[in-house]
């Protein structure tokens, strides 16, 4: 049980500081500091009515409309999903964005901890059966590479293709039983 009585009895009444009180109650002087603040918030009258219920003072300091952490409003996360879709789009530069429009706004991992469990909650399927080797599926990168030519000493841009079998769900056996059938 919180020791709401106790705090505000100590503060009230005996007129110690938040560290003393801390100290006597053994807790911390941040939790006295939250306690006297949500008791002025919520407008509980010193001294407590002595047949007020433990439980009915904790849920009126505790009560939702209390708490100091407000609710934030969220970012359009079917937006930002979109959005990383684009080429060379990162979620760091979604929440540079969000936080300049936002300075109040979610901090950086609150953002990033919304956009995984809103991802998490996607369903994502595509089932598409392949004959194994029937097809290679091969897909430009978008980006060019480039590389050093010691012999000519110069830049050189190449293309980037990234390709791949379509496969089934068979065994990797007996596709190697066909490649290296005599």
């Amino acid at each position: 049980m919180r020791k709401i009585r106790d705090v505000l009895r100590l503060h009230f009444g005996s007129k110690l500081s938040n560290q003393q009180i801390a100290d006597a109650l053994r807790v911390s002087k941040t939790n006295v500091f939250n306690t006297l603040s949500r008791c002025k918030e919520s407008g509980i009258p010193w001294p407590i009515p002595e047949d007020l219920p433990d439980t009915e003072l904790e849920s009126a300091i505790y009560s939702e409309r209390h708490t100091k952490d407000k609710a934030k409003e969220l970012p359009d996360f079917e937006y930002i999903h979109e959005e990383l879709t684009r080429p060379h789009m990162t979620l760091e530069l979604l929440w540079n964005e969000y936080s300049q429009d936002n300075p109040e706004g979610l901090s950086r991992s609150s953002f990033y901890r919304h956009s995984r469990k809103y991802r998490k909650g996607l369903s994502i399927s595509m089932k598409v059966i392949h004959k194994g080797g029937d097809k290679v599926f091969v897909d430009y990168s978008g980006d060019s590479l480039r590389y050093f030519d010691r012999d000519t000493g110069k830049w050189v841009e190449t293309e980037f293709l990234v390709s791949s079998w379509g496969g089934n769900s068979k065994k990797l056996e007996q596709s190697d039983q066909l490649l290296y059938r005599k």
